[in-house]
């Protein structure tokens, strides 16, 4: 195995940290997907029914309601939008979901990582 180095900052740092052991995984998983062509643009492009993504919804209707960044900071979807979730991740475990739900449940990995950043930002914010 070949070793590479890189330069991050500091805050991206102390979120790669817990996962250092996966981080080769997660890169190939990473390349492998953009080869696919999966982007957010492409994922948000995707039909996605309120009923089929509340987690989706609830961000949405969030972050237009222009919250604060303490609001971000504390911010969680409701019990039934993270049931939904929870839906999706087990039967993405068994391997048994469908075209729909694989997109919704890519989209949700999209929705998670920007609002994990947008959280990071409003710490920073919220520390000056």
């Amino acid at each position: 195995m070949v070793e590479i180095t890189i330069q991050v900052p500091d805050a991206l740092a102390k979120h790669l940290e817990p996962v250092q052991e996966r981080l080769p995984d997660l890169l190939a998983q990473l390349i492998a997907d953009a080869q696919l062509g999966s982007t957010l643009g492409e994922i948000l492009s995707q039909p996605v029914s309120v009923e089929s993504a509340p987690a989706y919804v609830e961000i949405l209707d969030f972050l237009a309601s222009g919250p604060e960044p303490e609001e971000i900071i504390n911010f969680r979807v409701s019990p039934e939008a993270q049931e939904r979730v929870s839906q999706l991740l087990e039967k993405n475990r068994e391997s048994v979901l469908t075209q729909s739900e694989n997109a919704e449940l890519d989209l949700y990995v999209e929705i998670d990582q920007l609002m994990t950043l947008l959280k990071v930002r409003s710490r920073m914010h919220s520390s000056r």
